[in-house]
């Protein structure tokens, strides 16, 4: 009896079944790309970490510009501008801008990266700067100019023995009567987050001035201080201490003390300070 010869039947690729195994071989390549393209563990959407940081780089240094050169940037619409100038100078959109950081601040580790390498660039371009802007600045009468001389981003944890921030800063040649001092810091994800500030200030006179302010906003929170007019200031020193039962970390971003010169305009808001004889000197 005579074997029935046996056929082999052929791969089309044309048929339903040939298209189901390209299909998945493509996704299996899709899907390949995809975690080799993610394996820094940040989305596609999200600016990455190196033009990021250079993007925050060139904001607070934007920001900078705008508070030693207020009489350039008078309104929002200029200050927007020049905020836009440096989106577009990096090629991205203020959307990319602000979906790119609220990712980063939901991602922490990410996050404390980002800004140690955005403090690096500054402090570069500080370095090839030389002093003499600052030195400039700290001059300029008339002008806002930024005090602060700590780092001005601080990670809040429940690690540290309190959520407590503090200045202490004495008189120089620059402080003048009627100065005011806003101090000013910005709450990323913080949300829910109860904010307890106080500024004191030491006059020659021995008296003692004293505000303080409870905030719970998220973003910007700030509190003002406006010296006497008609005495010279020795000594100011502040604290500020964020809380949030439901948060292990708080991350504080943007950290700035502006010293103002005297605005009739403003003055008259000395009337939420408090006065009393400083009773160290007894």
């Amino acid at each position: 009896m005579m074997k029935k010869k046996k056929t082999i039947k052929k791969h089309n690729p044309l048929t339903p079944s040939g298209l189901t195994a390209r299909r998945l071989r493509f996704c299996a390549i899709a899907m390949l790309l995809l975690c080799l393209a993610s394996c820094n563990g940040i989305p596609s959407y999200v600016v990455g970490p190196k033009k990021m940081s250079e993007v925050l780089a060139d904001m607070h240094t934007a920001e900078a510009v705008i508070d030693m050169r207020h009489n350039q940037y008078p309104n929002d619409s200029t200050k927007l501008a020049l905020k836009q100038s440096v989106f577009e100078a990096n090629g991205i959109t203020q959307r990319d801008f602000d979906t790119s950081l609220v990712w980063y601040a939901h991602h922490m580790d990410k996050y404390i990266d980002l800004y140690q390498r955005t403090i690096e660039i500054l402090e570069k371009r500080s370095a090839q700067a030389g002093s003499l802007a600052m030195a400039v600045s700290m001059s300029m009468a008339g002008d806002s100019v930024n005090v602060w001389g700590a780092s001005p981003f601080i990670l809040l944890t429940d690690k540290l023995p309190s959520r407590m921030v503090t200045f202490d800063i004495s008189a120089d040649e620059n402080w003048e009567p009627g100065d005011s001092y806003v101090w000013r810091i910005k709450l990323i994800d913080g949300e829910g987050s109860n904010v307890n500030w106080n500024i004191t200030a030491n006059y020659t006179d021995s008296i003692v001035e004293f505000i303080s302010l409870n905030t719970t906003m998220q973003g910007w929170n700030e509190i003002t201080f406006i010296s006497d007019s008609t005495k010279q200031m020795q000594r100011l020193r502040g604290a500020f201490e964020a809380t949030n039962d439901n948060k292990p970390m708080l991350w504080v971003d943007s950290i700035q003390l502006l010293r103002k010169r005297l605005n009739p305009q403003t003055y008259r808001l000395r009337h939420r300070q408090r006065a009393y004889p400083d009773l160290t000197t007894y």
